[in-house]
């Protein structure tokens, strides 16, 4: 069997944020995670506060931070008020399940990635 594949240039490593299968990109400083409307990820699950919790991004590391939300937020399990992310895990804000993961994609098409075009996957969070 031969296994071919097409060039697509340069590559990217961007941190994402699924949930309800939709990827969210962390491309700003900070990320509003919440049930609020104006947050960035809008989260709507029990438990879940309307601003629960950020995603801070400086372009090379990511930290989660939880923002006095009532029910608190769990990394991998463990409840936390602050730490810093691995390439992937899982945080659990409420009955919510949000994957953190950098994922690669093609330089061509990280701008429009980029401008917080959120993208369906076939992933359940």
């Amino acid at each position: 069997m031969d296994v071919t594949s097409t060039p697509v240039g340069p590559v990217v490593w961007i941190p994402t944020l699924t949930w309800d299968s939709v990827s969210y990109p962390v491309v700003k400083k900070s990320t509003l995670i919440g049930r609020g409307t104006d947050t960035d990820v809008h989260v709507v699950a029990r438990g879940v506060s309307r601003h629960h919790a950020e995603v801070r991004w400086d372009g090379k590391r990511a930290e989660v931070v939880d923002l006095g939300s009532t029910n608190g937020t769990k990394l991998d399990g463990e409840r936390v008020t602050r730490a810093a992310l691995p390439d992937r895990c899982t945080l659990v804000m409420g009955q919510a399940r949000i994957l953190f993961e950098v994922v690669p994609q093609a330089e061509a098409s990280y701008r429009a990635f980029a401008h917080h075009t959120p993208i369906r996957t076939e992933e359940t969070s």
